[in-house]
């Protein structure tokens, strides 16, 4: 462990500092946003821009807190930035008021941690900020200015962010806001696949407490083989392309340990030669019908939930085709073509996956969770986990919970 403790700490030093701010920016419902010593914006995501009342981060650049707010509550902004940068220490979780132009008046809850250059200098203030109530957004300022002049000026303001942005150091200050974002998972990732970085709402869903347990792991210590090959393939693209994946829909942990529908982003991570050293993600639940949103086929969708509301038996193809409103043959398509595995095995692993947090969390024998899970006897239960996960129910459970006897 002291061993990969040591790799994490030379993994994160290599990494080139702007990627942190990438990430941020490709987190829905997360406004994050960066200033100089100035109070001047040197970076927002679009969801900051949209509560500021703007379309994007280009017309909040070079601006302060003065160009959207009234005067009294930017001072309160502006005072708690000053502290931060006198005395170093972040602000988490700090409840502040919001108000804008037209008098509408919320709360937001905002985390905020100093940003250092090279030389250990504190250069300005980053933070995350999620309203405590939805608002609907501004109306957008009437510009004044031509094309031209908009065009000139958002280059000039443009110009400003790279310059600050190429003075940061490492990151490592971004990485804690990472920490407080509020049921969003976050990771990074060597080249290999192992875990170098996770804040606590991945190590919540993968069953961890503290970050020293997650360092060197890999999926498939968490994860079914197809499940963890699965995800080791979407990385696999982004180490080989480089190019970013936006909001894929997939299978992942939630809050309660079952598997649910997610929405993941994955961006490669470059170190300062420009070289791909691993990758990042930031997973969210998805909410309602979001994976229908995302491009997943209705009926595909009601099967999947069928088979998680019923994890304490067997659902036949047939049953799923029903709900799906499909022939079984046209599911059994739609599940190859989307989950590369046929309806059967998909079941298979769900109720698998969901049976090892029960071997965890129950007292129960290993012959009573294997009829919990729709199972005929424990026989047929542990040649099926084995199977799929490489050892026994008694040997994860062993594992899991330090040794001991099970039956």
């Amino acid at each position: 462990m002291e061993d990969w403790v040591e790799r994490q700490k030379i993994f994160l030093q290599t990494i080139k500092g702007n990627v942190w701010l990438s990430l941020l920016e490709s987190i829905p419902g997360t406004c994050f946003f960066l200033k100089d010593l100035e109070g001047r914006y040197m970076g927002a995501n679009r969801a900051y821009a949209n509560y500021l009342g703007v379309e994007h981060e280009g017309k909040v650049l070079g601006r302060t807190d003065f160009d959207f707010h009234p005067d009294d509550i930017s001072r309160i902004y502006v005072n708690d930035d000053q502290k931060l940068v006198r005395t170093g220490e972040p602000v988490i979780d700090l409840v502040e008021p919001w108000k804008t132009f037209d008098g509408r008046f919320g709360w937001t809850v905002t985390s905020k941690h100093p940003v250092y250059d090279e030389t250990g200098q504190v250069i300005g203030v980053i933070g995350v900020t999620q309203p405590s109530e939805s608002e609907t957004s501004l109306e957008e300022p009437v510009l004044s200015q031509n094309k031209e002049e908009r065009d000139s000026d958002e280059q000039s303001r443009s110009d400003l962010q790279w310059r600050f942005l190429s003075q940061i150091k490492n990151g490592k200050e971004t990485r804690k806001l990472f920490e407080r974002l509020s049921g969003t998972a976050f990771y990074i990732k060597n080249c290999d696949g192992r875990f170098i970085s996770g804040n606590q709402a991945l190590r919540q869903r993968l069953g961890l407490g503290s970050e020293l347990e997650l360092i060197g792991s890999q999926d498939v210590d968490y994860f079914s083989n197809e499940i963890a090959e699965e995800f080791a393939e979407d990385e696999r693209g982004v180490l080989e392309t480089g190019n970013p994946v936006y909001g894929k829909v997939g299978l992942y942990y939630n809050e309660g340990r079952t598997l649910d529908w997610h929405l993941t982003t994955r961006l490669p991570v470059f170190d300062r030669q420009g070289i791909i050293i691993g990758v990042m993600a930031v997973i969210q639940i998805c909410d309602g019908e979001s994976p229908i949103a995302e491009g997943m086929n209705e009926g595909l969708f009601k099967a999947t939930e069928l088979i998680k509301q019923n994890t304490g038996r067997r659902v036949s193809s047939e049953e799923m085709a029903t709900v799906a409103g499909m022939s079984v043959w046209q599911l059994r398509r739609r599940f190859k073509e989307t989950f590369e595995m046929s309806p059967h095995e998909y079941e298979r692993i769900s109720r698998l996956e969901n049976s090892r947090q029960a071997l965890i969390e129950f007292e129960k024998t290993i012959a009573e969770i294997a009829l919990d899970f729709g199972f005929c006897d424990q026989s047929a239960f542990s040649v099926q986990f084995r199977k799929q996960f490489g050892f026994s129910p008694k040997e994860y459970r062993n594992k899991q919970k330090g040794g001991g006897d099970s039956h």
